[in-house]
């Protein structure tokens, strides 16, 4: 097939498809691309991707929330106050959500009148990860 050369966009309904075809004429699918855009082999990145991190203020508000995350979540960063009794509850663990991964940043100190935002998981393997230095618990306890 000959190389063709466009000036304006390229449009669509149904996606695109980059294909190799063997000698023998079988077509092989090798990186589709529509709404959601599978890469067949390495992706390489030139030069940057750009884009903003989501995040999540359900926690961050003076008041208490509780909630309970899904995986479509994953790789948010939820801004938690500190000083409210703030419930999260993480998704059970299983193949559907290997990788799913959530990221917390206190905006206020916890602690206070017996206050506390507490973790939950909904199953007996361990799902937290904290650095060294992360404080959880609760203030003013007796």
């Amino acid at each position: 097939m000959a190389k063709s050369t466009f000036s304006g966009p390229i449009r669509s309904q149904d996606g695109f498809q980059a294909i190799t075809t063997s000698s023998v004429g079988t077509d092989t699918t090798n990186s589709t691309y529509g709404t959601n855009a599978t890469i067949g082999g390495t992706l390489t990145v030139a030069d940057s991707i750009n884009g903003k991190r989501k995040i999540d203020t359900t926690f961050n508000a003076a008041g208490a929330a509780s909630a309970t995350l899904t995986a479509a979540q994953s790789g948010t960063l939820f801004l938690i106050n500190g000083a409210a009794a703030n419930v999260i509850t993480l998704p059970a663990v299983s193949t559907d959500n290997v990788g799913v991964h959530y990221d917390f940043q206190l905006t206020v100190a916890v602690g206070g009148s017996g206050k506390c935002n507490n973790y939950f998981c909904t199953s007996r393997i361990s799902c937290f990860r904290f650095p060294s230095n992360a404080f959880i618990g609760c203030g003013n306890s007796s």
